[in-house]
């Protein structure tokens, strides 16, 4: 029995002496994972500001017009410059708030595009983020060709006006001057395209004709000028034809029989 009982109690020598010596490897270990972290590995203490990104540079674009007013049928170039200056980006061109047109700029920023305006109306150009230039107004005006007949003093003389656009329907005025004076007044509503006016040649010379085409049908107003010249020939006994009735009607105005 004593045997047994020293026995056992050497074992629990033994069992104790390796508990502490298992204790004193794991303290330094405990010891360094109890260690605060360097300050550099701090988070930021609550509520300190982040740095801010940089703003990008708000849009800016410019619109040009070549020119603001153009005859029926005719071409403006629209141009201008996108900022922050990129290649690739795409202008879009409205009339009256219509697209019609679109340009893309190039390495410059710069970008350039015709239009073909129907009738008068606002030109704007807008960037593909939506930036909007101020709007310019264009006017279009009828394009006009005219033909006439041959002049013969105190006769009428005989215009013809060829209006584009043909639906162009205003009423065409002619005033006549003579030797600094009005002498007579012609007027005609254009229908198809198409005006004819007789305009009284009152005397011998000169004559000095202006056609006014008013607003009407989205397009501006137009004056256009022309010179004729009514050339006095003499008479002979039995001669005839339109210089002879020229002659007969300044009588008769003259109550001359």
């Amino acid at each position: 029995m004593r045997t047994s009982a020293s026995g056992t109690h050497g074992r629990r020598l033994v069992a104790a002496a390796a508990l502490v010596a298992l204790c004193a490897l794991l303290l330094p270990a405990a010891a360094a994972l109890g260690a605060s972290p360097s300050p550099a590995a701090s988070p930021p203490a609550a509520g300190s500001p982040l740095p801010l990104a940089e703003p990008s540079p708000p849009t800016t674009i410019t619109c040009v017009l070549s020119r603001l007013g153009v005859l029926y049928g005719g071409s403006i170039t629209v141009s201008g410059v996108v900022e922050p200056i990129a290649a690739g980006q795409d202008v879009v061109i409205a009339y009256d708030g219509v697209d019609v047109a679109t340009a893309v700029t190039d390495a410059a920023g710069a970008y350039t595009v015709d239009i073909t305006p129907r009738r008068s109306g606002d030109v704007t150009a807008r960037a593909a983020d939506g930036t909007l230039t101020e709007p310019q107004h264009v006017v279009v005006k009828p394009a006009v060709s005219i033909s006439r007949g041959r002049p013969v003093p105190f006769l009428n003389l005989r215009f013809v006006l060829k209006v584009q656009p043909s639906a162009y329907a205003g009423v065409v005025k002619a005033r006549v001057v003579h030797r600094g004076k009005l002498v007579a007044t012609a007027t005609g509503r254009c229908r198809d395209g198409r005006v004819a006016l007789k305009t009284p040649l009152r005397g011998i010379g000169r004559f000095d004709i202006t056609f006014v085409l008013p607003a009407a049908n989205g397009l501006g107003t137009r004056s256009l000028e022309r010179r004729v010249e009514a050339k006095w020939h003499g008479l002979s006994v039995g001669s005839s034809g339109p210089t002879v009735k020229g002659m007969l009607t300044a009588l008769s105005r003259l109550k001359i029989r």
